[in-house]
């Protein structure tokens, strides 16, 4: 006789779906399940680890498998390009005084040359920008990023206590409905500590490195700590707009509230 090993039920919802053929009218039962429904039923660990491989499966399957790929570049020649082309606005060492222009001081090399390739070739639409790259040479593009990478961050005045405090909650571990995920997920997976982050919900430490799948996602996405509150908020009204077009962040700028928008921007602004 053969041994029966029982699976565990799975705690995820049940939903019918269409009548069984020669079923005599009983519905057949399949697990399918609404993501963004089961996701929002995870404990916050588990629901951080969801949407992270969720948006990197959108992210293989949109062609894009290099992650945290290396640029080269030459800085001492890219500081001579930033000093022509970027400081006027950047600032000298990419710790731009005007909040709209963003800091791009100690930003990632790698992310840094993905987009301003992508103003280049239009598929990150901006007249000014365009304008600006379009007549430097890919070389000249990887080593403006390489010098921008390696500067030190400057950081903003913190806002209102409740407002930081929204904000760290919402960047750590999300919103607690589930509708909003925790930006550190993506965003502040290749830093130490993750600014104050400790042990994440119910006292497990668990940190952005030992889940591999948040690490490769983490290398492709921008750190934001440090930048510019305005400017954190202006990208994501144009996620949730459309009008910069994205394949996971228009989803979850569009579920945020304008003071939700506004305390993860304090909050990131705050810390360098």
């Amino acid at each position: 006789m053969h041994q029966v090993v029982r699976r565990p039920a799975s705690s995820l919802p049940l939903l019918p779906t269409s009548r069984a053929p020669g079923g005599h009218g009983s519905l057949s039962l399949r697990r399918a399940y609404r993501p963004a429904q089961a996701i929002r039923c995870m404990r916050p660990v588990a629901r951080i680890l969801a949407m992270a491989v969720a948006a990197a499966a959108i992210v293989f399957t949109n062609g894009c498998s290099g992650f945290g790929e290396s640029v080269g570049g030459d800085a001492t020649h890219g500081q001579i390009v930033a000093k022509a082309h970027c400081a006027s606005c950047h600032g000298d060492d990419g710790n731009s005084t005007v909040a709209v222009y963003p800091r791009l001081a100690g930003q990632k090399a790698d992310y840094l040359y993905r987009q301003l390739s992508g103003f280049k070739d239009g598929t990150r639409p901006s007249t000014v920008m365009t304008a600006i790259v379009a007549p430097r040479s890919d070389g000249d593009l990887r080593d403006a990023a390489v010098f921008f990478a390696g500067q030190a961050r400057g950081s903003d005045p913190p806002g209102p206590p409740a407002r930081m405090a929204q904000g760290r909650q919402l960047f750590l571990f999300g919103s607690p409905d589930g509708n909003v995920p925790a930006c550190a997920a993506c965003h502040a997976s290749g830093v130490k500590g993750m600014r104050g982050m400790g042990h994440m919900g119910g006292g497990i430490g668990m940190g952005m490195g030992s889940m591999p799948m948040m690490g490769m996602l983490g290398r492709r996405a921008p750190t934001l700590y440090g930048q510019h509150a305005a400017y954190v908020i202006s990208q994501l009204q144009a996620f949730a707009n459309g009008s910069r077009p994205a394949t996971t962040m228009d989803r979850v700028a569009g579920s945020m509230t304008a003071q939700q928008v506004q305390a993860v921007a304090d909050y990131v602004a705050a810390h360098p």
